[in-house]
């Protein structure tokens, strides 16, 4: 299967303020002004516009869901609508 990760990214959130990206590095996750996310797998989906691709304000966070199939099955068809504008968005 083929994703554009240019618009999203499956990340797995391991604890407050930290997640897993795509590459398997640690990185830190900024929610300003709101409650850290629930441990488990995420899809990134940035504003259009963004030039570098941040953890913070600029991050829609979807999910959590329940593994990582189920992410990827929900990113296609995300893909396919064109947007992320319906989804569990935290």
């Amino acid at each position: 299967m083929e994703y554009r990760y240019d618009e999203f990214e499956i990340v797995s959130v391991r604890s407050d303020c930290k997640l897993v990206d795509t590459e398997s590095y640690e990185r830190r996750y900024i929610r300003a002004g709101r409650d850290p996310l629930s441990p488990g797998v995420y899809i990134v989906h940035w504003a259009d516009g963004v030039q570098q691709r941040r953890f913070d304000e600029h991050a829609n966070f979807i999910g959590p869901f329940p593994n990582l199939r189920d992410a990827h099955c929900r990113m296609k068809e995300l893909r396919e609508q064109g947007s992320a504008g319906s989804g569990r968005h935290s």
